[in-house]
């Protein structure tokens, strides 16, 4: 008899089939496997109960991967529908299984002794990998701000997975996408005791992950041997970025990177891109590039680009062949004091609040720094992070996740108009905030109703507009998980909620 397996696989990129062919042959059932552009398909021909004991089998011996969700068990499948070409696609990738690991572990003979005692000793190890070159070393203050000084992040080598408990609080999703095929990198929360003097991160998260080559599976035994758990590492000349990804309900969103995706053959225009970026660019934008994805004539697209890389963010909707911004967020220079004078010339109110707030916050304006840069969101959240007396936009992100909180209301975010455009208006923003700090809110709850706020900021706005069926949520600022949460709250009963499943949030 026929049974019949599908897979959603949100990728044309042909490893993981490769590796389901193999623990098919491996263990010996009679089956068929295909891929097709959104899923992959096996035909069974056996009884149920060997049916079973293949799928306990495959999820002891196969990693997951972040593209794939899980196996349904269908009646019928199309027989008109076409399987993919195997376009070939040399991946920057190591696919390795378990046994794959222990294998390449019985057999190393690299002496790694030297990095070893320098790591111990405190010092750096510079260690080459498949990807280009990782600075790593234990947990040090000294070490971390060095490197930020000179603009690199600092993040997370996993070498043991059951120990990482003692400083992260990892959820159990986050633990199943750093242990895919891919191997991504997966923003994480530390426990508070474990990053005091901010020793990993100047927030309370990180991202991590764990060895994904060759050289870094070995270089990570021998650490995990010293009793080395996890370390500290900057990437260095790298060849691509690699996947930082996070889950959101079922889903995996891929917030950004190249590694494992790129490059890759668009299964319709044939076309090969070799990064997002030039993805991106060659599609007109990321709203465009997820809009011809999904295009159907009974549809109305509206979209929501909220980036903190691009000028560009905007509600973005097609009018015949262009794309059209309805409402645009601003790109403010970063000059706090500036725009505290702008705003304080809208209105009395706002002159007597904001001379409240400077007396109560003299220290806030000491140690300003400003550079030249415009750049909608970041500046945005950057003028939030110096109101509540913070460094950047980073720790406004990351307090907004840690709120407890939950029933806070948001504030009222208005649009203003200027020469026929419509645009966010940020001066209001900025009074709210103070309003809040004034209120003695503490920092992570008003990082939290900012991000509430936004969310049904972008409800209202999105039904005010007539006819729109379905949303198209992009941009990174979307890897807020405060900022989905609550956006898709308030639009989920009505739209259509589409996000990008095989390509980044962003550039």
């Amino acid at each position: 008899m026929e049974l019949l397996y599908k897979l959603e696989f949100n990728t044309t990129n042909s490893y993981y089939i490769t590796i389901i062919k193999d623990t098919i042959k491996n263990f010996k059932i009679n089956a068929q496997c295909e891929q097709y552009l959104g899923y992959i398909l096996i035909r069974f021909e056996e009884e149920q109960k060997k049916v079973n004991d293949f799928f306990i089998y495959a999820k002891d011996k196969m990693q997951g991967s972040i593209f794939a969700r899980k196996w349904v068990k269908i009646e019928s499948h199309d027989k008109n529908s076409e399987s993919l070409n195997n376009f070939d696609v040399k991946l920057n990738l190591s696919l390795f299984t378990d046994e794959d690991i222990a294998l390449l572990v019985e057999n190393n003979n690299i002496d790694f002794s030297n990095d070893l005692n320098k790591i111990k000793q405190g010092g750096i190890s510079r260690f080459e990998t498949r990807n280009g070159l990782k600075n790593i070393f234990l947990p040090s203050i000294k070490h971390k701000r060095d490197f930020e000084v000179r603009g690199h992040e600092v993040r997370l080598l996993i070498t043991n997975i059951y120990k990482v408990s003692e400083i992260l609080e990892l959820q159990p999703k986050e633990t199943a996408l750093l242990c895919t095929i891919e191997r991504p990198f997966v923003k994480v929360k530390l426990r508070h005791e474990a990053n005091l003097n901010e020793l990993y991160s100047n927030t309370d998260f990180i991202y991590a992950k764990i060895a994904d080559d060759k050289e870094s599976i070995l270089f990570s035994n021998a650490l995990k041997k010293e009793g080395i758990d996890y370390l500290m590492f900057v990437s260095d000349d790298i060849h691509q970025n690699a996947l930082c990804v996070m889950p959101f309900k079922d889903q995996t969103i891929i917030v950004h990177g190249d590694k494992g995706l790129f490059p890759k053959i668009d299964y319709f225009t044939k076309e090969k891109y070799y990064s997002a970026k030039n993805y991106f660019d060659e599609n007109k934008g990321v709203f465009n590039a997820i809009l011809q994805k999904h295009e159907e004539k009974e549809k109305t697209f509206l979209g929501v680009y909220f980036s903190m890389e691009s000028k560009e963010s905007a509600f973005k909707i097609k009018h015949k062949s262009d794309i059209v911004d309805l409402i645009k967020i601003p790109n403010i220079k970063n000059n706090f004091l500036h725009y505290l004078d702008k705003v304080a010339q809208t209105s009395t109110e706002s002159k007597d609040l904001i001379d409240l707030y400077k007396k109560n916050y003299t220290l806030y304006f000491e140690h300003l720094e400003f550079d030249n840069t415009s750049n909608s969101f970041t500046t945005l959240l950057n003028h939030i992070a110096l109101i509540l007396g913070l460094r950047n936009h980073a720790e406004i992100n990351d307090l907004s996740l840690i709120c407890s909180s939950e029933n806070l209301e948001y504030f009222d975010i208005k649009t203003l108009e200027i020469n026929n455009k419509i645009y966010l208006d940020f001066r209001k923003v900025l009074l709210d905030i103070m309003k809040l700090k004034l209120a003695s809110y503490n920092n992570s709850d008003i990082s939290y109703v900012f991000f509430k706020s936004l969310a049904y900021f972008i409800s209202k706005s999105i039904r005010a507009e007539k006819n729109i069926t379905s949303i198209i949520l992009c941009g990174n600022l979307f890897a807020n998980k405060v900022l989905l949460k609550y956006t898709y709250e308030y639009l989920e009963n009505e739209y259509e909620i589409v996000m990008p499943k095989a390509y980044p949030l962003d550039y």
